[in-house]
């Protein structure tokens, strides 16, 4: 089954997934879900009408501009006449460059300016109503990938068991031995044909590149999917547990009976086999003690074997608590540097904070001294401006020409001073503004490169933190099986052994057995053998009458009560 490469927008693919074309040659094509409005039609006619027109506007970048502490000219109509002894204490942009105020009629704006302006114009509902939309969109089709690629996975799983299904198929079928045979042949066709085809094209760069990309993407796809799908499978996950264990549950009630039926079998079973213990106990009361030592001695070494065992569990655990103990320890100290790290790093943003508020406190403070610098020098100004006054009612009193001609120079003495002075003060002010701009640029760019080290360290140890818990639960995982094979091996030779046992006493127990049948037959034969000649013999003391009548009467029952005597003695 091809791999769909078709990641979630938050994990794109590396670059390596696509070609120069910018497409992904490995990748299943698949009918991609468009979404399409008026809504959506309105917003990109719109951008694209916004982009032809920033293309049109000529490029400002090229242009003069204004020098810091300049005021652009006044446009339109000229001033008043009245107001023009006022305008002299203005530095505009030509007086610093020097041209009449005809040069240039407008003014300049940079093009972040001109962005500034427009982000900070509010947004109409029609834009916000277009927002909404692309975010519901996106999240949309967000929810569509995450369901695709559940149901890719669910697809695999299915392919994997169909073919176990069929490997069990075929093992029932035509036997191990055979399926075996004939899973050799086919796989050492596939090899071979496999073999020729990566020959013939193992010299070719593209076949190269597409199966090194190909092992990357996959990689790259699975494990972002993974992760991606994790968070919704969660949510489903314990009711498809609950529903799995249901099934289990009825399935193995139907299959092997439910749990009092197997309480009812086992107790069944423990009564019969306790009646036919009892049964040989009372058949066999004469071997008991030799039973019972018997069975001392299992019970002695089963106790051995089960304390033999609960030693190597006792090792284990202590064993598998040292490793969590070190775990645990190790990832104490990854998470003390790593508050020791977000500790440094809140105490360096303190400090840049109370960097940038001593600059502005000191901005403030400059800012304060410049308007008092302002507020004097236009006191001087005004004061200027009044013996000007002053100066041109003399000259309005006076007659001659020499009076008039020395209120002329002494004005464009004052007034090339005071430019000079407006000039100096407005380079000095230029020079303070671009030396406190460089210091606020380059603390920034400080913090961005702390920020950015402080989070490409903060992901580095969770991915090494994460590969030694994957590391640890491999691990632990193989030690798990392990110690349940053991276990296993463990109760089957201990089965194996009780059942031998059990066998061997039971042979023993029935050769006895027979062994005393035979004496007790052997016995009997004898018993009756000496009885036939005990009888032969006193038929024959009878039939001669050698002894009275009395004293053969009391002969034979000293006989037979020596019989009995003998009788209760064996």
């Amino acid at each position: 089954m091809p791999l769909n490469c078709v990641p979630p927008p938050s994990l794109p693919l590396p670059v390596e997934c696509y070609d120069k074309y910018g497409h992904m040659p490995y990748a299943t094509p698949s009918e991609e879900k468009v979404y399409k409005s008026d809504a959506f039609k309105k917003m990109r006619a719109e951008q694209k009408s916004e982009a032809e027109e920033i293309l049109k506007r000529p490029n400002l970048e090229q242009q003069r501009r204004l020098p810091p502490g300049t005021v652009p000219p006044r446009m339109g109509s000229k001033a008043p006449p009245t107001k023009q002894k006022a305008e002299g204490s203005k530095a505009t942009h030509f007086h610093v460059l020097g041209r009449p105020w005809k040069a240039m009629p407008y003014t300049e704006l940079t093009q972040n300016d001109l962005k500034r302006l427009r982000n900070a114009r509010p947004k109409s509902f029609e834009d916000r109503h277009l927002q909404q939309e692309r975010l519901q969109m996106e999240q949309q089709r967000r929810t569509d990938e995450i369901e695709d690629l559940r149901i890719y996975f669910r697809d695999i799983d299915e392919a994997h068991r169909a073919r176990d299904r069929k490997r069990e198929r075929d093992i029932a079928l035509l036997g191990a031995d055979v399926f075996e045979d004939k899973v050799k042949l086919e796989a050492k066709r596939l090899q071979v044909l496999h073999k020729a085809l990566n020959e013939k094209y193992a010299t070719d760069e593209l076949v190269k590149n597409t199966k090194r990309v190909i092992s990357d993407a996959k990689c790259s796809a699975i494990w972002s999917a993974q992760i991606a799908e994790r968070k919704l499978l969660e949510r489903v996950q314990e009711q498809h547990d609950h529903e799995m264990m249901r099934k289990n549950e009825e399935y193995n009630n139907s299959r092997w009976g439910t749990k009092d039926q197997k309480e009812e079998t086992e107790a069944q079973r423990r009564a019969e086999f306790g009646e036919a213990v009892r049964h040989q106990i009372s058949e066999h009361m004469a071997l008991r003690f030799q039973a019972d030592d018997r069975k001392k001695m299992e019970a002695r070494d089963v106790r051995a074997a089960a304390a033999a065992y609960r030693r190597a569990e006792t090792e284990r655990s202590e064993r598998m608590l040292k490793q969590r103990q070190e775990y645990r320890e190790e990832l104490e100290l990854y998470v003390r540097i790593h508050k020791d790290f977000q500790r440094m790093l809140c105490e360096q943003e303190r400090i840049d904070e109370q960097r940038a508020l001593e600059y502005m406190m000191a901005k403030e403070k400059q800012l304060k001294q410049e308007r008092k610098e302002k507020a004097a020098h236009d006191a001087d100004i005004s004061r200027r401006r009044d013996i000007l006054y002053t100066i041109q009612q003399k000259v309005l009193d006076s007659q001659g020409n020499r009076d008039e001609m020395r209120y002329l120079m002494e004005r464009e003495q004052l007034e090339r001073k005071y430019r000079e002075d407006e000039r100096v003060e407005a380079e000095k002010r230029r020079r303070m503004e671009l030396k406190l701009r460089d210091d606020r640029r380059q603390q920034i760019k400080e913090q961005h490169e702390a920020k950015a080290c402080f989070y490409q360290k903060q992901e580095d140890e969770l991915q090494m933190l994460a590969a030694q818990r994957a590391i640890f639960e491999e691990r632990q995982k193989k030690e798990e099986e392990k110690l349940t094979c053991r276990r296993k091996t463990f109760h089957a030779s201990v089965a194996k052994q009780i059942e031998d046992r059990e066998k061997a006493r039971r042979r023993r127990i029935e050769e006895e057995n027979l062994v005393l049948e035979r004496a007790r037959l052997s016995n009997r034969e004898r018993q009756e053998e000496i009885n036939t000649v005990i009888t032969v013999q006193l038929d024959e003391l009878a039939r001669t009458e050698c002894v009275p009548p009395e004293k053969l009467r009391v002969l034979l029952g000293r006989v037979a009560n020596l019989d009995k005597k003998r009788l209760g003695r064996i």
